[in-house]
């Protein structure tokens, strides 16, 4: 795994934790001695998926005492959002440029996957399309022609 892809992982779980109510409010997280032996990663990649944490406002820190779960987590991160992000491109040729579109709409496909959001993209729903993804293609694509219909 690379140093990004731990340190994802390290604060996806102990976000998770925090919303699943595992670590609660006012709760002092485990050391970053012990949160390092659990993950097995380096006290660097602790820190910063702690910062992480900490600028969303889900821990606290104070300095000689730890990291505490913040008592107003819940505001920020109850029932977040579901993102999507429509892309409406020309068909793509056989040619350079669709070449170079592909590439593109590809790493924002992996984009998509690493921060949790959907990706519509002419027409195709990544990550498990359902009837409200499918009815926001539809309503994507009639605005798409309406505002280009000649």
């Amino acid at each position: 795994m690379t140093k990004r892809g731990k340190l994802d992982h390290v604060f996806l779980a102990i976000k998770q934790r925090i919303l699943d109510g595992i670590y609660e409010e006012e709760q002092r997280l485990p050391s970053e001695k012990i949160l390092c032996d659990e993950f097995s990663v380096s006290r660097p990649t602790i820190s910063k998926a702690l910062a992480k944490l900490r600028e969303m406002g889900l821990i606290s820190s104070t300095q000689g005492s730890g990291h505490y779960v913040s008592t107003r987590h819940h505001e920020s991160s109850v029932a977040p959002q579901e993102l999507t992000l429509g892309i409406l491109s020309p068909r793509m040729e056989a040619n350079e440029s669709g070449f170079l579109f592909e590439q593109i709409f590809k790493s924002i496909a992996s984009l998509s996957q690493q921060f949790n959001f959907s990706l519509v993209w002419n027409g195709v729903v990544t990550m498990g399309a359902d009837a409200s993804k499918q009815k926001i293609i539809v309503t994507i694509e009639k605005n798409h022609r309406s505002l280009y219909k000649k």
